[in-house]
């Protein structure tokens, strides 16, 4: 008997299509509201939620979101310092953290992969609940090992330093048409007060590539989205690429001076970005409408009646 096949109308497929955009572009941490409505709205709902599981998979890689890992050793950073151009850092154990998804550790058979323990997992990408972990010692490209160590310890240490509830990782990864190999930083810092009516998200990726024996090319993004819907809808969008040529000294200080690149054009963006907010504020919103009449005055809305009173008794010159 011949398997069924459960073939959707144009219109069907269409829908299906235009709910995966409005998932895909949910607003920082939103998705699950996002996800909600949408299955009242769609009819088909089976097939909707046999595709629910890719959508949130490419918004989770998109959105580097942070999984719970349990189970698993991560020195945290407990205390740093800037000391002499470099950041030092002290660990401790935590045997509970948080791995972030992109699209460089996930595997060609769907696990996540972990750089900091050598373990992949499975993981329900709409619960984001990780399981079945296992050992995966050759995910990484060798020859970076020590390289990739370094910079993650920096990288933590800024991390700590100016993320709240930032997480980051480092991964090596080698072009599969090509022999060229490089680093890359994967950061994000999510903050989500629903109660205030506020989410914010700031994600940013660097790939650090060794043209040169003495250069160090540093290219990638950095994007801030913010969503404010008290009384209103209010999204921010802004994204900012980096493209930066360094020289390479020596291995000592590599992973230090790629972190003064991070945390220089971090900085740059978060400045331009209030700069930006600003002149909005006191111009592009200021001249959408007047803010007092002609007559230079506020007018007192709930005494119109006494105005209107006022007017009419007034006597009329002949």
């Amino acid at each position: 008997m011949p398997s069924e096949v459960t073939t959707l109308s144009v219109n069907d497929s269409r829908r299906i299509e235009m709910a995966n955009e409005l998932v895909s572009n949910a607003p920082p941490g939103e998705i699950q509201e996002v996800y909600d409505d949408l299955r009242q709205f769609l009819e088909n709902d089976e097939t909707f939620t046999v595709l629910s599981a890719s959508m949130f998979a490419e918004h989770n890689k998109r959105n580097f979101v942070p999984v719970l890992v349990e189970g698993i050793e991560k020195p945290v950073v407990v205390f740093f310092c800037f000391c002499s151009g470099s950041f030092i850092s002290f660990h401790v154990a935590s045997l509970a953290f948080q791995v972030i998804i992109t699209p460089f550790n996930v595997l060609n058979n769907g696990r996540i992969y972990d750089p900091r323990s050598k373990q992949s997992f499975e993981l329900d990408h709409i619960k984001l609940e990780a399981f079945d972990r296992a050992s995966c010692p050759n995910a990484d490209v060798e020859e970076l090992e020590s390289r990739r160590l370094s910079l993650q310890e920096s990288v933590d240490a800024y991390i700590s330093k100016y993320f709240m509830h930032g997480n980051g990782s480092v991964f090596s990864y080698a072009e599969p048409e090509c022999d060229e190999k490089k680093l890359l930083i994967c950061i994000v810092n999510q903050q989500n007060q629903p109660n205030n009516f506020l989410n914010g998200h700031w994600q940013s990726q660097f790939a650090v590539q060794f043209p040169k024996e003495d250069e160090l090319q540093i290219d990638g993004w950095i994007q801030l989205k913010v969503h404010y819907y008290e009384d209103g809808n209010v999204q921010l969008f802004s994204k900012k690429d980096v493209n930066r040529t360094i020289p390479f000294t020596n291995e000592a200080t590599f992973a230090n001076d790629v972190v003064k690149v991070v945390q220089e054009e971090e900085e740059n963006f978060q400045r331009n970005v209030d700069q930006s907010r600003r002149l909005m504020s006191e111009f592009n919103f200021k001249g959408l409408r007047r803010q007092l009449p002609v007559t230079r005055s506020k007018i007192d809305w709930s005494k119109m009646v006494s105005y209107r009173v006022a007017t009419e008794l007034k006597p009329q010159t002949p």
